[in-house]
């Protein structure tokens, strides 16, 4: 049995490879059994991960950000072998309501200790998903910074994303089944989720734990811009929920059918478009954490 570091070279702009060469020589001072792997595409860790499943690793850690830990998971949801992530990515957000470090010496440690648990997983549609998914106004935010605003990069990117979103993203009218109730109306956004914190840590959904075999839902209504605006920076403190046109829900199943279809992102990675289906998968996995 050993270790597998999956290395996504491009995570954090490519600040991933740079930490990930300071963290390299460290990991061989070790004197223990691992091995590395790079990916060179979208998608190429779900395969990646899946043979070094197959070869034996009994631990695998994805070297990137929320993106990458979601194509890992995706192989390795119901085995197993144990999944952490290493966070040289851009959000690293689902780490955040973990007891995950950050900076290279305490990672090192927690390397060598290898502290399990058991998490949480969501199924959408036929996708596997670590953290939280955003149907409406995140995926028109998604599809724009990483195309409209790519010129830009990191943080400005999104901004500018979501001043577009907020100005220029029509609500659409959504049936959202929760666990088979139906509400009906229009909606501006919709966070599914297992983790609390998204969009470089936004804190939608501050009542989610990550073993509690339930998923979180934020439901934001069709409000004016200005309005919409005005209750962005509340999500960083998740003061929102309070807010009359946020409603919360747990739940285990969702459906959501909109007109017309809008965009979806999973972990930040636009996943498609509505209409979907996602479910909670309780215990899916075991994860590197304290």
């Amino acid at each position: 049995m050993t270790t597998t570091f999956i290395v996504n070279p491009v995570a954090g702009r490519g600040k991933s490879l740079t930490k990930w060469r300071r963290l390299y020589p460290l990991l061989k001072q070790e004197n223990f059994d691992f091995d590395v792997l790079y990916s060179n595409k979208p998608q190429e860790i779900i395969k990646l991960a899946r043979e070094a499943r197959d070869n034996g690793s009994d631990v695998i850690f994805a070297v990137g950000g929320d993106g990458s830990l979601r194509e890992a998971a995706d192989a390795l949801v119901g085995s197993d072998v144990s999944l952490g992530q290493i966070p040289f990515g851009t959000g690293n957000d689902f780490i955040r309501s973990l007891n995950i470090p950050r900076e290279i010496p305490a990672i090192l440690e927690m390397i060598r200790q290898k502290p399990r648990r058991t998490v949480d997983l969501a199924r959408l549609n036929d996708k596997i998903y670590c953290n939280v998914a955003g149907i409406g106004f995140d995926g028109e935010v998604i599809a724009a910074s990483d195309n409209v605003f790519k010129r830009l990069g990191g943080t400005a990117a999104y901004v500018a994303a979501v001043l577009r979103a907020v100005f220029f993203f029509q609500a659409p009218r959504m049936q959202v089944f929760l666990d088979g109730v139906l509400v009906e109306k229009k909606l501006h956004l919709v966070a599914i989720g297992n983790g609390c914190f998204y969009g470089g840590g936004m804190n939608i959904l501050p009542g989610a734990k990550q073993d509690d075999g339930f998923l979180d839902v934020c439901m934001v209504d069709s409000v004016s811009p200005l309005r919409l605006l005005s209750r962005l920076p509340g999500i960083y403190t998740g003061n929102h929920v309070n807010q009359p046109e946020v409603s919360m829900a747990k739940v285990r199943q969702v459906r959501i059918v909109s007109d017309p279809p809008v965009l979806v992102q999973a972990d930040g990675d636009l996943v498609g478009t509505t209409p979907v289906d996602i479910e909670i998968i309780p215990a899916g996995l075991q994860f590197i954490s304290y």
